[in-house]
Parts: C-alpha cells; sequence; structure tokens
C-alpha cells in the first residue's frame, strides 16, 4: 500500500513538471508572438488594396491595416452602452472636391423683362440644383441653389491572418469598403487579442488545472496482504491514475 502510494506521488511529481515546462513555454511563444505582432501593427499605415478592383469594380475601394491587439478597457461609452467592447477602429473619411462648367439659358419674363433659368447638375457624388434670376433693373443676379451628397456606404471587415513561423500568435486586421470618390483612412485600430487567438484563455490556465485534468482517483474496497503474515485484510483502498502524455 505504502509503495503504491509512493509511486502514485512520484507519478503525480512528473506528471506536474511536465505541465509546468509546458505552460512555460505556451506562455512565452505567446508573449513573444503578441509582442512581435504588437511592433508590426504600430508601424502599418492604411494601404489600397489594388488588387480588389478586380472584385468590387471601379466605383467601389478596399483600404487595410493591422490591428493592434490588447486587452480593452472599457471607457465611458462602453458603460453607457452597458457592452463588453471587443473591437474599436477610428477613421477618417474625405469627400473628393468635384468641379464642372454647364450653361444655364435664360428665358425672359414677359413684362417685368426679368430673365430666369433652372439648372440640375450631378457629378458623382454631388447634385447641384437651383435656379437663376435676373432682375433688369438691378446690376446682379439672384441664384438659388442646393448641394446634396450621395449616400455613403461602407462595410468594415475583421480578418485574422496565419501566425508565422515559429509562432502560435496569429496577426489580425480591419479592412473597409468604401465608394471610389471616398478617400478613406484607417487611422488606428484596437481588438482584443481573443479575437483571433481563442486559445490564449486555455493556454493561460494554470498548472494545477492541467495536473487535475490529468489526474484519476477511485475510492473503494479491496483485499490486501497484512505485512508478511499472509493475512489478507478487507479494508478501504485508494488507487490514483496519471497521463503522462497527451
Amino acid at each position: 500500500m505504502r509503495v503504491g502510494m509512493a509511486v502514485a506521488t512520484i507519478a503525480i511529481g512528473i506528471a506536474g513538471l511536465q505541465s509546468i515546462r509546458v505552460s512555460v513555454r505556451d506562455a512565452q511563444l505567446e508573449r513573444l508572438g503578441m509582442r512581435m505582432d504588437s511592433v508590426e501593427a504600430s508601424y502599418d499605415t492604411t494601404r489600397l488594396v489594388l488588387r480588389a478592383a478586380k472584385i468590387l469594380g471601379d466605383s467601389m475601394r478596399l483600404v487595410q491595416r493591422r490591428a493592434l491587439q490588447v486587452e480593452p478597457r472599457r471607457d465611458s461609452l462602453d458603460r453607457l452602452l452597458t457592452t463588453d467592447r471587443r473591437m474599436r477602429a477610428k477613421v477618417t473619411a474625405v469627400i473628393r472636391p468635384a468641379r464642372g462648367v454647364d450653361t444655364v439659358w435664360l428665358s425672359a419674363g414677359a413684362a417685368s423683362g426679368n430673365r430666369s433659368g433652372s439648372f440640375d447638375l450631378y457629378q458623382r457624388p454631388f447634385r447641384l440644383t437651383g435656379s437663376i434670376t435676373t432682375v433688369a433693373t438691378a446690376p446682379a443676379a439672384i441664384a438659388d441653389w442646393m448641394v446634396t451628397v450621395d449616400t455613403v456606404k461602407l462595410e468594415l471587415r475583421i480578418g485574422c491572418g496565419g501566425a508565422r513561423a515559429g509562432s502560435v500568435f496569429r496577426s489580425a486586421s480591419a479592412a473597409i469598403v468604401s465608394p471610389s470618390w471616398l478617400n478613406t483612412t484607417i487611422a488606428s485600430v484596437e481588438q482584443d487579442a481573443s479575437v483571433c487567438n481563442a486559445g490564449m484563455a486555455t493556454a493561460r490556465s494554470s498548472a494545477a488545472r492541467r495536473l487535475v485534468g490529468r489526474a484519476a482517483v477511485m475510492v473503494g474496497y479491496d483485499l490486501a496482504p497484512w505485512r508478511k503474515s499472509g493475512v489478507l485484510l478487507r479494508g478501504p483502498s485508494l488507487v490514483v491514475g496519471i497521463r503522462l502524455w497527451p
């Protein structure tokens, strides 16, 4: 009985040491991969994905940027929305200026002599509508106009890339699809690392939890010899089993 307990204790110790070594190695690989990914993501800038034109056509454009994978910190907006935020991106959008020339024909009034005309001009994404009236007794014309802009449709994509050679940490990126006339720039992207690296929570488990998952304990009654007398005694028994390899 004592020899069996000693063997079980040694087996538990070996399994515990192996589990600790695995945990330390996985944690080191994750920290190294996350550190390298953070450096690369911090130096990355918004880039135009030219090959997307074959899919989107000339009317749309796609920009992409690496995401900085950090642990999110709740701010006042998160508390207001009562949400657990996983990603935040800052995007700037600039509408390109447009210039056009057109002719507006004026018709003369019968009695007053005033001349007036209307126009409806469109150059994506702007539409200019209005009217012009010239007064016979005044040196200036009266212009009544309105400018409208096409509706902007944006598509945000969050993607997980592959891990580099020798690393287990996957990269993350954000991409925005927008109209070609809208100059979109992704200023910054912060994302929870667990979105693309879901195994981090498992790898962070302690060695004790790993050991518990490997151990099995059985309690019951058994017959055991009493020293050298050869007498068999019936009593409680304890059997401990350890899984040393996955």
